[in-house]
Parts: structure tokens; C-alpha cells; sequence
């Protein structure tokens, strides 16, 4: 049976209200540019926005990715609420606090660098060095 911890489920849970938000920024709904416009934020950058909230949603998913996927939606949380505060936006900066600490709560679900899988490469990409210098040293010999 699959039963995740508590940090997965925090990372999972930043992830779909990323990507929720990545694809509503991507949308670009006219009321989102009124609110970009008020808050002196340039035309088209709800775009920018969106493709990164989508890519840190993706690698915040995959546990090799995860710690990448945190990294990215840091930055994009701190300043969401800065911005938000700076508007006294109190009620939105909220929640999204909230989610900066299910991102503090989602590094303890990065697995350690040393599980990752290493990739395996096939022996016949390997070369034999013993049969080469035997090759070497018995074409010296003839």
C-alpha cells in the first residue's frame, strides 16, 4: 500500500497548486493582467511565471528533481509574497507563507544524493585494458 510522509505530501501539495497556478498564469484570464498592471509587473511576464511555476510543480514530483523543483519555486513564493505585502495584500500573502513552509517541510522528502540511481554502462563499452597491452606488447614481439 502507498502511504507517503508528511514531506511528500507537502511536495506534492505545492505541486498542484504550482501547476494550478502556472497554467491559470499561462491562461493569462484579462482580470490576472488588471492586477499584473496594478502591481507594476511588465505585459507577458504572467507567462514567464507560469512556465517556471509549471517546471518547479514537474520537479517537485520527481524525487531525484525535487531539490531542483524547490529551488525554483522558493524564489517565486518569497517574492509573490513580497509583492503581496508591499500591496497590503495580507489575506493572499497567507497562504502562500503557508506553502513556503510545506516547501521547508518537502526538503526533508529530497532523497540523498548517494541513492540516486548511477546509470550502468554495458561492459562491452568498457574497454579491457589487459587485452589491449597483451595485444600491444605481442605486435612489439612479431
Amino acid at each position: 500500500m502507498f502511504a507517503p510522509s508528511i514531506p511528500v505530501m507537502a511536495a506534492w501539495a505545492n505541486a498542484g497548486i504550482l501547476l494550478a497556478a502556472g497554467l491559470v498564469n499561462l491562461v493569462g484570464f484579462p482580470r490576472l493582467h488588471e492586477i499584473y498592471a496594478e502591481y507594476d509587473i511588465p505585459a507577458g511576464f504572467y507567462r514567464t511565471i507560469g512556465i517556471a511555476e509549471i517546471f518547479a510543480a514537474l520537479f517537485l514530483v520527481t524525487p531525484e528533481l525535487r531539490v531542483w523543483g524547490i529551488l525554483l519555486a522558493a524564489p517565486i513564493m518569497f517574492v509573490s509574497v513580497v509583492i503581496l505585502l508591499d500591496h497590503r495584500q495580507y489575506r493572499y500573502a497567507a497562504p502562500i507563507v503557508i506553502m513556503m513552509a510545506g516547501l521547508v517541510a518537502a526538503t526533508l522528502a529530497v532523497p540523498p544524493f548517494h541513492t540516486y540511481h548511477a546509470v550502468e554502462v554495458p561492459s562491452r563499452f568498457v574497454p579491457n585494458i589487459a587485452a589491449l597491452q597483451e595485444r600491444v606488447v605481442g605486435d612489439t614481439h612479431s
